[in-house]
């Protein structure tokens, strides 16, 4: 949000955004209203926002996140080079003497080599939510941390990720009506997961080997002649869900009109979500490397997710939105490009 309102002021994008604004340092006790919450008062069910304080616990953590843990992880990578690896290790060592490392750029460049974003973020989420909470609260069994929990259990089943034997092996730790609840989710998620099996309607493209300028162009060769609506898009994005909800009617009723669509999804949608998402999503998909998710999106001006961008038969665009425009107003731009 911070970073949002710093674009917004002066006027530049998101990820310039990001990198010019220094954030606020939080003080070491940032925390400590944590420590304020009662963990085991069954009453936290009376709150108004009880929807949400779960969620938002699983992004507790502290005020100083250590990433020890992930440069310890990859030091051990067998596929790191020698230099690689002496530069992780001279970044740990540093580190530990409380000192400034002066090569951060190699190094995040390595980072990126081995880890993807999901990697990177489930490590450092080991660092936040209930792991975090157990030691703030001093103690593995309460009532808010077994909501906490299972939250985080049942937002993975949200992306398509069911519960695994390990997962399942933790359940009888909840109180019967939590682990009933999951349970009932994961089979649901199963069935959905079969039946998206049998789903048609979807294509998935292998990304092309073209020079970044020539990428875009490459990409949309096999709709030539063709009014094509390009979605770029994220798994974990709310409002591309909802507007891909919202939009179901009219792509039926565009169904027989020769529009192509086109959905854009980089490496930070992690492959299993995506790939039970897109059965729902009928026409072609791309999943593209960070590196080409990076350069697409500051070409295309897609400062946020989702972008619309729609092409006429010539391949020219007529039609750009960062956000959601809104049903009538995507009606109006595609019946525009087909001549209707």
């Amino acid at each position: 949000i911070l970073v949002q309102a710093y674009a917004e002021k002066n006027k530049i994008d998101y990820r310039n955004a990001f990198q010019a604004m220094k954030m606020p340092v939080k003080p070491d006790n940032f925390d400590d209203f944590y420590r304020l919450a009662s963990c085991d008062a069954p009453e936290v069910l009376m709150t108004a926002s009880i929807g949400q304080i779960p969620m938002m616990l699983n992004y507790a953590g502290p005020a100083k996140r250590d990433d020890t843990a992930l440069f310890s992880q990859l030091a051990a990578d067998k596929r790191l080079t020698k230099d690689e690896k002496n530069l992780v290790d001279s970044y740990l060592s540093i580190k530990k003497k409380g000192e400034v490392f002066p090569y951060i750029d190699s190094l995040a460049l390595v980072v990126n080599k081995y880890l993807t974003s999901d990697d990177q973020m489930a490590i450092m989420q080991k660092q936040m939510g209930a792991q975090f909470l157990s030691k703030v609260w001093n103690t593995n069994d309460c009532f808010l941390l077994d909501l906490v929990k299972a939250n985080a259990l049942s937002r993975k089943m949200v992306d398509f990720y069911p519960l695994t034997d390990e997962q399942k092996a933790t359940l009888s730790d909840f109180p019967a009506v939590i682990r009933e609840e999951l349970l009932l989710q994961n089979d649901k998620l199963l069935a959905v997961i079969e039946e998206n099996k049998k789903k048609t309607g979807y294509t998935i493209l292998d990304m092309p080997a073209a020079a970044d300028e020539n990428l875009f162009t490459e990409m949309m060769k096999p709709f030539k002649g063709k009014a094509v609506l390009v979605d770029i898009w994220a798994t974990w994005c709310g409002p591309c869900r909802m507007a891909n909800k919202e939009m179901a009617p009219l792509k039926a009723q565009l169904a027989d009109s020769g529009l192509v669509y086109v959905y854009l999804a980089g490496e930070n949608s992690p492959e299993g979500t995506w790939r039970n998402m897109i059965p729902d999503l009928k026409g072609y998909h791309y999943r593209m490397s960070d590196a080409n998710w990076g350069y697409l999106g500051r070409t295309l001006k897609a400062e946020g997710v989702p972008t619309y961008i729609v092409l006429d038969k010539e391949g020219d665009q007529t039609f750009h939105s960062v956000g959601f425009p809104g049903v009538d107003e995507m009606k109006k731009e595609l019946k525009k490009v087909l001549g209707e």
